[in-house]
């Protein structure tokens, strides 16, 4: 009789083992996000003046956190839940957020990291060839090898790209006149595109 049990609990083993190999051998398809471009722009040039109650506001510092609003609203999903890990990008509870969220240099790791995006040269025209609305732009001011400052571009055409930003003086700021005011002040500063996926993993 207990060995009737045994073989027993042996086959129901056998069984569980082979129904868990089974699940753990199915492949799962990963999901295909679409970049909703448009809707970033728009959120861009809602909020570019004034600050999202449902977010935390970092007052001069609030660019990236601003951009990182602008994809959440073009449909980019957030991912993890480990502030630290450049991996993970995600604005929880109104106050639980990552850093690569709100820090230009940690949000351009991931950005490349996710592969949700590129980063490529503004040294090529027509711009319009190259970038799209939607796209982004960061500056490192002082050519230290970390990004500072990143833009959401909502409106370019073959010579000009129009970036907006938390807290610009207007929305659409032409790009070269930007850039021209930045290296009167900080004459190392270097710039970066970003050409962000339409779709992605």
């Amino acid at each position: 009789m207990h060995t009737k049990k045994l073989l027993g609990s042996v086959g129901l083993v056998a069984l569980l083992m082979t129904v868990i190999v089974s699940v753990v051998a199915v492949p799962v398809e990963a999901t295909t996000y679409t970049y909703n471009r448009q809707a970033a722009v728009n959120y861009a040039l809602q909020w570019w003046n004034k600050a999202n109650p449902a977010y935390r506001n970092f007052g001069s510092n609030d660019c990236t956190n601003f951009v990182s609003q602008c994809l959440y609203a073009g449909g980019w999903p957030m991912k993890g839940w480990n502030k630290w890990l450049l991996s993970h990008w995600f604005y929880y509870f109104g106050y639980y957020y990552s850093n690569t969220w709100t820090v230009a240099d940690d949000f351009s790791k991931f950005l490349v990291y996710s592969g949700r995006g590129q980063a490529r040269s503004l040294a090529y025209k027509p711009w319009n060839q190259y970038f799209k609305i939607g796209d982004l732009v960061q500056i490192d001011y002082n050519r230290d090898g970390k990004w500072d400052h990143t833009m959401i571009i909502t409106k370019v055409t073959a010579n000009e790209i129009y970036v907006t930003y938390h807290w610009a003086s207007n929305s659409s700021v032409p790009l070269t006149s930007l850039m021209a005011n930045v290296m009167a002040k900080y004459p190392n500063a270097r710039f970066i595109g970003y050409q962000l996926y339409d779709q992605f993993t």
